[in-house]
C-alpha cells in the first residue's frame, strides 16, 4: 500500500506535517523543516522542488495511512454491507479527527498550488480499494447495481469526507459525535438498496 520510498523522504515529510500543525503552512519555513528533519537543506530540494510541492506528498500520505487503518481495522473482510461501512465510517472520522489541521491547509494548498486532477490522482488508490470492497457487496446483493460503483463509492465517501469535517474542522457536531456516525450510518444504507427510488 505504501510506496516505497527514502527514510530522508519520509523525514522531510514527518518534519513538515508537525511543524504545519503547530505553525500553519505559511508560517512554516523550509529552514525550519530541514532543521526538525536534521537533514541538510540541499537534500530537501532533492526530493521537493519548493515548500508548496509539499501539499501534495502529505496528501498522499494521509491516503496511504487510512488504507492502512481500513486494511488493519479488516473492512475488506467485513461480513456485511452494514459492518463495513461502520467501519468506513469510523475510519474516515478518525483520519479527519488526527489531521484536521493538515487537511484544513490541504485544502487551501492543493487548491492554491495544484490542479485538482493531481487530487483526484492521488485518491485513486483509496477509490479502487473501496471499489473492490464495494464489488464484494454487489455480488453478495448487498449493494445496489446502478450507479456503478465508482460513482458509489465518490458518493458515499463524498458524504463521509464532509460530514467529518463539519464536526472537526467547522466545530457544528452539536456535542454529540456519535449521533452523527449513526444518522449516516442510516442513510447510507438506505441509499445502498437496489429497491431505492429516484
Amino acid at each position: 500500500m505504501k510506496k516505497d520510498r527514502s527514510e530522508k523522504y519520509e523525514e522531510f515529510l514527518d518534519a513538515a506535517i508537525s511543524l504545519i500543525e503547530e505553525k500553519g503552512f505559511d508560517n512554516t519555513s523550509v529552514s525550519q523543516i530541514v532543521q526538525r528533519a536534521g537533514l541538510a537543506q540541499g537534500t530537501f530540494y532533492l526530493y521537493f522542488s519548493s515548500k508548496a510541492a509539499l501539499a501534495p506528498a502529505i496528501a498522499e500520505r494521509i491516503v496511504e495511512d487510512a488504507m492502512a487503518r481500513g486494511e488493519k481495522k479488516k473492512l475488506n473482510q467485513a461480513e456485511n454491507s452494514k459492518d463495513f461501512l461502520r467501519g468506513l465510517i469510523e475510519l474516515v472520522f478518525e483520519i479527519t479527527e488526527d489531521y484536521q489541521q493538515i487537511i484544513t491547509f490541504l485544502y487551501s494548498g492543493m487548491s492554491y498550488y495544484h490542479s485538482l486532477e493531481k487530487w483526484e490522482a492521488i485518491y485513486d488508490p483509496y477509490y479502487q480499494w473501496l471499489e473492490k470492497i464495494f464489488e464484494q457487496f454487489q455480488k453478495k446483493g448487498e449493494l445496489r447495481k446502478k450507479p456503478d460503483t465508482t460513482i458509489m463509492v465518490q458518493f458515499t465517501l463524498g458524504i463521509l469526507e464532509q460530514s467529518a469535517e463539519t464536526c472537526y474542522l467547522f466545530k457544528r457536531n452539536n456535542g454529540d459525535v456519535d449521533k452523527i456516525k449513526k444518522d449516516l450510518l442510516e442513510f447510507i444504507l438506505k441509499g445502498f438498496e437496489e429497491n431505492t427510488t429516484a
